[in-house]
């Protein structure tokens, strides 16, 4: 059985407006320079790790625990693939920026 797990908007949204206030903060302070979709990417790459990290930790001693290694899974594909949609918006961001500066 799949379930869908369902982001609200609203939070979607406020993860967008973070990311954007970060790449203002990293470019005020003079900091390296992130691009949006860096940022995204880094995100990304923490949130594989850190699943990682826990798969490899994890002992699987009944159903139960499959079944909630299974619905953890699920949640983190469909993390990944808003994240992806928001790295390539990003990208799309970026690159019309860089051809409005030409």
């Amino acid at each position: 059985m799949q379930t869908k797990i369902l982001v609200p908007k609203l939070q979607l949204q406020r993860r967008a407006v973070i990311k954007q206030k970060l790449c203002i903060i990293y470019h005020d302070w003079g900091l390296k320079s992130m691009t949006e979709s860096q940022i995204i990417m880094s995100e990304i790459n923490r949130t594989v790790n850190r699943t990682g990290q826990q798969l490899a930790n994890k002992i699987i001693k009944s159903d139960n625990d499959l079944d909630n290694l299974m619905h953890n899974l699920e949640s983190l594909t469909a993390k990944l693939k808003d994240n992806k949609k928001a790295f390539h918006k990003a990208r799309l961001r970026e690159n019309e920026l860089s051809l409005a500066k030409v």
